[in-house]
């Protein structure tokens, strides 16, 4: 639990989750008691501390209750990174003293005391938790290092002998009067995978290490998004066999320089100078572009929120793979309070996957140029209309000076949203009509043809008929925003885009693939013809089996973006290995495996586009696959040549029948239909007309012609019967395909090597 105001924190043990509401009424009896008044409490839309009674309690004591959004954290960002926080010092403590994790209650109780007591720059001066809450400095006389040797007086009483001992040997786990401390030593040597410190180094007390943690450059409000973001490295598979069983242990790639995370990082980084540089650029811009004004802390009135900051450092690559070295500062949005905040400036959106793909669809067919521009530190063009402090970067901080934003900053909650609002007040100020299908994309239209604009945040696609209007666009856009120009695309969020003579367009992941091979060690390795082995079965880890979990589903998560990207061939793969992420087994393992030995093979393969061919969906589903009974389904859309959208994704319910599992999965495949029939037909200026859905099951086809309810129908799920409104709104028809012609077929199920080739080169 944590004050706002004073950033104290309070942590309570429980035995029971229902004894969380008595810890919260027990710590805010502790705040009144001091004289404050509980203003509002913002908690987790949990169960453990959402039941009415404890609702009406809040309320009758007057305080305002704020339930965060269900799997939004960052709504609760002060309390959520107070949790990691907590947690990670008790972790450091227990391993470093290699004490049992059963003592876990007693290394997170002593960790809260020391960040309470400790220095924080989310408060102003970086005082202490403690003093801003009890309106006193802490005593630091009873810190202990936690865990190490304390011999504990024994009373008189049980003292048997002139001779015996006075006192008995034990460990610093919590704090007594009768014990004498030896902080020097931890009691069990070095624990193993610890480095023990050279002699010449002084010990510091866990008091000390404390303070100058929380006393560096960098505030203790990094988010949970930082933490996960640091670097395990990754397997390397390089001289495993085959049939080779996994090492238990993790087998890392060799840590590099690699992108600091902090500004303490930087200057002692290996290129210091460049970072420093990257800095400099970064402070020019927004000086240039009046971002912010300088103020003095003690003008602002009582209680003003002052936000933090952090540099975020980047390695950007350019086309001739020279590595350019970036730097942002970025303000810390999840300080932001909701009465702070414009809920107006919130609304924002990104180019859709599927909208990206029609694109590079229709310039295929239409040998159309696509081109491609960038918006120079987009957030910074927005102007801020509420009152935002912020702390001024590190190394231009000038004691008792702060800076009041007049424009939009990276890492506000509001810099996208103002930025979305802005692009879009312009392009439909120079005739630009906004998509009713996806906001992100704008099209204009007149005698000369038809101009198309998607944004991805500050990354432009401009293509169409008219090659003037396209220009005049780009011009349009230079006048008003700070662009740069990038030609022709030749790559664009993380794509590689090929055009061919023939007007062909082919989009891969090359690069991203080949990094992620030499990472794991699986460049030099034999490649395999198709992705999973035909017939495999993966099936769980039993209980406590799982076999390097952490190391499975980062890598999973790895091969999962070029799956829903560019390669629909290891889409199915991808699910199926994605599916024990949990409880991965040495056979998981080894399928990942394959798969990258796959990949290594076929890195030029991805999205092909040329031709011309309309709109056609294709449903399919492999019934009863694995031990739940549950069916796979397939579904891919063409369009020109190439797949515009795809997945492979178990259903929700049990089939009894194939013809059930197909009726379910063109039902799937009809609620994509009634967006992207629409979608396309408006960016082709055409009239809306049924989209085909191809079905390799006649008794489907049946199913969804026969109207109303009957005996073989009516225990499917109603939401399934929306195919039937489709077809009689002539939304979609549902056409038959021969089973070696279904394209959905390689989405449902792990096909043998000579069906693979052929399927795999239709889509």
């Amino acid at each position: 639990m944590t004050d706002d105001f004073s950033r104290y924190r309070k942590t309570a043990v429980l035995k029971k989750k229902n004894e969380a509401e008595q810890a919260i009424k027990e710590f805010i009896a502790e705040i009144e008691a001091k004289g404050y008044r509980t203003e509002g409490i913002r908690k987790d839309r949990g169960t453990k501390f959402g039941s009415k009674k404890f609702d009406k309690w809040l309320k009758k004591k007057g305080v305002r209750i704020e339930d965060s959004a269900l799997y939004t954290p960052e709504q609760n960002g002060v309390s959520e990174r107070a949790v990691g926080l907590v947690c990670e010092k008790a972790r450091a403590m227990l391993l470093a003293t290699d004490l049992p994790a059963s003592l876990w209650a007693e290394a997170v109780l002593t960790a809260t005391d020391l960040m309470y007591s400790s220095p924080t720059r989310a408060l102003p001066h970086r005082g202490t938790p403690y003093e801003k809450f009890h309106g006193k400095k802490p005593s630091l006389l009873h810190l202990r290092v936690f865990g190490c040797v304390a011999y504990g007086r024994i009373p008189k009483q049980l003292v048997r002998g002139k001779m015996a001992p006075r006192s008995k040997k034990m460990r610093k786990i919590t704090l007594t009067r009768d014990a004498v401390f030896i902080k020097e030593d931890l009691g069990f040597g070095t624990p193993q995978g610890i480095m023990a410190p050279q002699e010449a180094v002084a010990e510091k007390s866990v008091a000390e290490k404390s303070v100058a943690a929380e006393s560096t450059e960098e505030s203790e409000n990094e988010t949970l998004a930082d933490i996960a973001k640091e670097a395990l490295g990754l397997l390397d598979f390089e001289n495993l066999e085959e049939e080779a069983p996994i090492a238990a242990s993790v087998r890392s790639v060799k840590p590099q320089e690699g992108v600091p995370r902090t500004y303490a990082q930087a200057k002692r980084s290996v290129g210091a100078s460049e970072w420093q540089e990257a800095m400099e650029k970064q402070m020019e811009a927004l000086t240039s572009n009046d971002t912010w004004q300088e103020v003095d802390l003690e003008s602002l009135p009582a209680r003003t929120k002052v936000l933090s900051g952090k540099w975020v450092y980047k390695e950007k690559e350019k086309e001739n793979g020279e590595q350019v070295k970036k730097a942002r500062w970025v303000v810390r949005g999840f300080e932001q309070q909701d009465k702070d905040i414009n809920w107006d400036d919130l609304t924002t959106a990104t180019v859709r996957a599927q909208t990206t793909r029609i694109l590079f669809a229709m310039a295929a067919e239409k040998n159309w140029d696509i081109q491609q521009m960038d918006a120079v530190a987009a957030f910074l063009n927005g102007d801020i209309k509420e009152n935002v402090y912020i702390e001024m970067p590190m190394r231009w901080r000038q004691k008792g000076k702060i800076c009041k934003l007049k424009k939009t900053l990276y890492g506000l909650k509001t810099s996208s949203g103002v930025w979305y609002g802005l692009q879009t007040s312009f392009l439909q100020s120079v005739g630009f009509v906004q998509s009713k299908y996806d906001p992100a994309l704008f099209s204009k239209r007149g005698a000369e043809g038809v101009v198309f604009i998607s944004s991805h945040v500050d990354d432009y696609l401009i293509t169409g008929s008219d090659k003037q209007g396209v220009q005049e666009l780009k011009r349009a856009m230079a006048k008003r925003f700070k662009m740069k120009d990038m030609g022709a695309a030749v790559s664009y969020l993380g794509m590689e885009i090929e055009r061919k003579e023939d007007g062909v367009i082919k989009l891969t992941q090359e690069r991203y693939l080949t990094q992620l091979l030499k990472e794991t060690g699986m460049w030099n390795v034999k490649s395999k013809p198709t992705p999973i082995e035909a017939g495999l079965e993966l099936k769980p880890a039993e209980a406590g089996k799982a076999v390097r979990q952490e190391d499975y589903r980062r890598l999973v998560g790895k091969v999962q973006w070029p799956a829903v990207v560019t390669r629909p061939d290891i889409s199915h793969t991808v699910s199926r290995l994605a599916s024990v992420s949990n409880t991965p087994t040495k056979e998981a393992w080894g399928a990942l495996k394959r798969l990258l030995r796959y990949l290594r093979g076929t890195l030029r393969r991805g999205l092909r586009y040329g031709g011309k061919s309309e709109l056609r969906g294709y449903s399919d589903a492999n019934w009863a696959e694995g031990e739940d009974g549950k069916a796979t389904t397939g579904i891919i859309f063409m369009m020109n040549g190439g797949p515009i959208h795809w997945f492979s994704r178990k259903q929700n319910i049990v089939a009894l029948s194939t013809c059930e599992a197909e009726y379910i999965a063109a039902a799937t495949a009809t609620q994509d239909a009634a967006w992207l029939g629409p979608h396309v037909q408006e960016m082709l200026g055409e009239k809306e007309q049924a989209v085909p859905i191809l079905v390799d099951n006649q008794g489907a086809i049946a199913l969804a012609k026969k109207d109303g309810w009957n005996r073989r129908t009516r225990h499917i799920n109603v939401r399934y019967q929306y195919v039937q409104e489709a077809l009689r709104q002539r939304k979609i028809r549902m056409e038959y395909v021969p089973s070696e012609e279904q394209l959905g077929d390689g989405l449902t199920k792990a096909l043998k090597t000579e069906l693979f080739e052929r399927w795999q080169v239709r889509i």
